[in-house]
């Protein structure tokens, strides 16, 4: 949810001032997105592993797609 708050705010922010340049005026706007990113890889590493946990259970999950399999789990 704070990933995505972020990307929100600015996107707004860049709807409302298209120039770039305004960006620059952020105080530690490359340390939020870094942390964002951050954010994102240890999500996708734990949803990795979660996919991967129900594959060694259900081995024929690992003919599935993660997409396919995150339908199926839900």
């Amino acid at each position: 949810m704070t990933v995505d708050a972020l990307w929100k705010k600015t996107m707004l922010e860049i709807k409302a001032d298209p120039e770039i340049l305004a960006l620059i005026d952020w105080d530690n706007i490359k340390n939020f997105f870094d942390q964002a990113l951050e954010t994102l890889e240890e999500i996708t590493k734990k949803l990795n592993d979660y996919l991967e946990q129900k594959r060694q259970v259900f081995p024929w999950f690992y003919f599935l797609a993660d997409t396919d399999l995150l339908l199926i789990l839900a």
